[in-house]
């Protein structure tokens, strides 16, 4: 039989992320890489497309050579993705999700991913229920979303950090610094990003300037223990607190207000560049309680940014374009929960729930290997 994922992430094919995938045949890994999928096998797989393995640790096990990316199929993964207390021929420095992809540590022994790892790389990703969500040096990130995690610490030793496009929901604790005193030590890009109830979000040995832009926060505690620029970013329900000593947390709700407290913490002039373009508003997400952080078309954060775009991790919301017709598209209209479905035609019945339709069962194409069934039984004489 054949395997009915198609690899976006492929030699030729162009991503989003200008990553290069070293060319190789469908049954050969390529080099430095290895695929992984839930129809794999750690056992027979090689790490190709056609033969993925199944798991991180499989292909951190099989596959000698020091750093590894890895490129995971769509579905949830209950593992520890980089560690070095696991026996392992080499050791993952970049995981690429092809398509939706869950990392679940709520079932896993210990919940954190990243034990001794110096540098690894994620696009997009979702972290789910780890306590440190990112304790590494030089941790880009793009198109990730972390989930219930307890702590979450992204920092840069004279390095880089290039956090972009991602989401933070219920997070403990969350901190960005640059790994040293000298602001040039490093780059921290915190921008077009989603912060949604963070218990303490800390911002320490400052990113370089202009760094931390385009961002949204709502319902969190923000502290700074040095003087450091933020801007083009929107604020909801937050509260702040400047300086090295525990924090008290006090509502601020307004840019003035943000600035003189900046300025009086840190001894430094007021700066009234430092969170001018900045907004205290509802954001207006379209359902955050089922994490869905896109914005509704009247969002105060469309059009705020420097470019005239919108600002925070998801785009503004808009109509669902489809093009399939019942009788010659791949749409089963009849499955069609919470969706008016007509010829070229899809409306959501009630915008606050979630909608779903199914897609009509497609031929596998040849020379793909599905994962074997396992089987059980009884016999009796």
């Amino acid at each position: 039989m054949s395997a009915t994922y198609n690899w976006a992430y492929k030699p030729g094919v162009t991503n989003k992320y200008n990553i290069i995938i070293n060319s190789s045949a469908d049954d050969v890994r390529p080099g430095g890489m290895a695929y992984v999928a839930p129809f794999g096998n750690d056992i027979t797989g090689n790490g190709s497309r056609q033969y993925p393995y199944r798991t991180i640790e499989g292909a951190t096990n099989k596959v000698s050579g020091g750093s590894l990316t890895v490129i995971l199929a769509a579905g949830v993964y209950r593992e520890i993705p980089c560690t070095t207390t696991l026996p392992q021929n080499s050791t993952v420095r970049g995981i690429i999700g092809d398509g939706d992809v869950i990392l679940d540590a709520a079932y896993v022994n210990t919940n954190k991913p990243y034990a001794n790892a110096i540098e690894l790389s994620a696009y997009n990703i979702t972290w789910r229920n780890f306590s440190d969500a990112a304790d590494v040096a030089k941790f880009p990130a793009f198109d990730v979303i972390y989930e219930n995690c307890q702590s979450l610490s992204q920092y840069n030793d004279a390095g880089y950090n290039y956090i972009n496009n991602c989401i933070y929901n219920n997070i403990g604790r969350a901190e960005a610094s640059n790994g040293s005193t000298n602001i040039m030590g490093g780059i921290n890009t915190l921008s077009n990003c989603t912060y949604n109830n963070i218990g303490w979000l800390l911002f320490t040995n400052p990113p370089q300037k202009y760094a931390v832009t385009n961002n949204i926060y709502v319902n969190c505690n923000i502290s700074f223990d040095h003087y450091t620029e933020l801007d083009y970013s929107l604020f909801y329900n937050c509260k702040f607190y400047f300086g090295t000593a525990t924090p008290v947390f006090t509502a601020i709700n307004d840019v003035a207000s943000l600035q003189a407290a900046m300025a009086a913490a840190f001894s430094v002039p007021a700066d009234a560049a430092n969170f001018s373009h900045c907004i205290f508003a509802d954001p207006k997400f379209n359902n955050a309680s089922i994490g869905d952080f896109t914005l509704a078309t009247d969002s105060p954060a469309k059009n705020a940014s420097p470019q005239g775009t919108y600002i925070g991790a998801a785009p503004v919301g808009s109509t669902l374009k489809i093009s399939a017709t019942e009788s010659s598209g791949n749409l089963d209209f009849s499955s069609a929960v919470n969706l008016t479905i007509n010829d070229n035609s899809l409306t959501i019945t009630d915008t606050t729930q979630n909608s779903q339709v199914d897609t009509k069962l497609i031929a596998n194409p040849t020379g793909r290997e599905l994962s074997k069934l396992s089987v059980s039984g009884i016999t009796a004489d």
